[in-house]
């Protein structure tokens, strides 16, 4: 399964999100606190299962004792598809909240993609970042947030290599209605 194809032509029609969430297309979700990104965390979760994943919410990659990538701290990815077969990871996703002048929140947030792919032992198969905004502002330096995803990093010392797997970014946009927010469209913005 081509799962960039599969992620870009839901993102694009939104018929799982309009389905199983209609909060996210229909009735709002209030911007307060965390409602926003527990919501869409849970549409990504549960967008697994209609491409014949399992999706884990807040999951983190454990790395053995000992391995050159423990230095480098816990990484939990917003969510993780898994592969029923034989459990392994098989795309990353982080989604965050992006206003004027945050654009280190999304290099960090590539990075741990980066660093999730380590420790999945190379077997995640995409990595996918999805910021999201109110209105139409977007990071200024876009090459630049995921760069270091293709060239590497040092993170506590730690020289860390570039990931072996795609990273897809997309654009979230949100529009306001009586309830609060829906998702107005997702948009790729990088597909590497």
């Amino acid at each position: 399964m081509d799962l960039t194809a599969a992620l870009m032509d839901e993102f694009a029609s939104r018929q799982v999100m309009a389905a199983r969430f209609p909060m996210l297309t229909r009735h709002g979700v209030p911007d307060a606190d965390l409602t926003i990104h527990s919501h869409f965390l849970s549409y990504l979760a549960a967008l697994a299962q209609p491409l014949g994943y399992s999706g884990v919410v807040e999951c983190p990659l454990p790395v053995a004792p000992g391995d050159r990538w423990a230095a480098l701290g816990e990484v939990r990815p917003d969510v993780v598809w898994f592969d029923k077969a034989d459990n392994a990871p098989v795309v990353a996703f982080e989604f965050e909240r992006f206003e004027r002048g945050s654009e280190s929140k999304l290099r960090i947030k590539t990075e741990n993609l980066n660093i999730a792919y380590l420790r999945s032992g190379g077997r995640l198969q995409l990595a996918v970042l999805i910021y999201w905004v109110r209105s139409g502002i977007a990071p200024r330096a876009m090459r630049e947030v995921s760069a270091r995803y293709r060239a590497g990093f040092v993170r506590h010392g730690v020289q860390v290599p570039a990931a072996g797997c795609p990273l897809c970014i997309f654009k979230c946009s949100w529009r306001s209605v009586a309830g609060g927010l829906v998702v107005s469209d997702i948009l790729p913005v990088e597909v590497t």
